[in-house]
């Protein structure tokens, strides 16, 4: 695969720093990413789901299909040996949904389904405890979502609360989500925020941290502020722990900007942010968006600055 070098410098920077961007692979629908802990990335599509890998010889990327389900999955995350993720069918109507699982000690397993979750709206974002517990994010953009709270033992299903946290909880339409030191922080349409799990393990009412007019998709809480990616802006922004945009890549420059994270060895650096660029919903030919980038920095991004 040929990538395409772009320097970038905009008056906005993100992390206060020039940076290059750098096309990593071509993915439909790109949507979700996800760094296991020794460092394997996984990534999520309108589509299809992929593991992605670099050849040793010509350090070229390509992406490994790991799931034989015609459908259009979203958030992912890992607990012990297992990973999870979540899709829709690909229908207009009567779409079923699903909780996935994939054995991470098996290098050519498949993913399995372990649970059917079609009652909610748009299974999205999802994020765990690194324990036995995953909470999912429920989009509803025409109605009111909610988060779910769901109990695993590795493929198993223990319990799910569909609606954990809902409107009660000034939770509407959350999108990305991420567990941090028994809180949950969140993207809803134009506002991040935070809630804290109550020692019972029930929601509790949710702290607006950040608002503005656009939407949000998947968030990295990143030196006590928080990494998001703005898809109407097509935006990777840093927020501070103030609540202030402190840096941001200039408008549009990551189309449909989906999922963003920093990099981790072996496959990156942590001197880079890989992100998703879905583009135009739908689309799946052209070039605006459907692939997965990089942004380099000449700075170690592992150190807050």
């Amino acid at each position: 695969m040929k990538l395409r070098l772009v320097t970038v410098a905009f008056l906005s920077l993100l992390l206060n720093a020039c940076y290059i961007k750098q096309e990593v692979a071509r993915l439909a629908e790109a949507e979700n990413l996800f760094f296991t802990d020794d460092g394997r990335l996984f990534v999520s599509s309108g589509e299809g789901f992929y593991e992605l890998l670099k050849n040793a010889v010509n350090e070229e990327y390509q992406l490994k299909v790991i799931s034989d389900f015609e459908c259009a999955f979203a958030g992912i995350t890992q607990l012990a040996d297992t990973l999870y993720t979540v899709c829709s069918e690909i229908k207009l109507v009567n779409a079923k949904k699903h909780l996935l699982a994939l054995d991470l000690n098996a290098r050519d397993s498949k993913l399995l389904k372990i649970a059917d979750i079609s009652e909610l709206d748009l299974p999205n974002g999802l994020t765990g405890d690194g324990e036995s517990t995953l909470y999912l994010a429920n989009t509803a953009y025409l109605g009111s979502g909610s988060i779910s709270r769901i109990t695993v033992n590795q493929k198993e299903v223990n319990s799910i609360e569909h609606n954990w946290a809902n409107g009660n909880h000034n939770v509407f339409h959350p999108n990305g989500i991420k567990f941090v030191e028994n809180s949950l922080w969140f993207s809803d349409g134009g506002s991040i925020k935070n809630m804290l799990i109550a020692e019972d393990e029930n929601a509790t009412y949710a702290n607006q941290f950040f608002n503005r007019l656009t939407i949000y998709d998947d968030i990295t809480p990143y030196c006590n502020g928080v990494l998001a990616a703005d898809f109407v802006g097509g935006q990777l922004v840093y927020i501070s722990r103030e609540g202030e945009v402190k840096y941001k890549t200039g408008f549009a420059s990551y189309q449909g900007a989906s999922s963003l994270l920093v990099g981790k060895p072996p496959l990156f650096s942590s001197y880079q942010v890989v992100a998703t660029e879905r583009g135009i919903l739908f689309d799946k030919q052209s070039q605006i968006g459907n692939r997965i980038s990089t942004a380099t920095f000449n700075f170690d991004l592992a150190q807050c600055q």
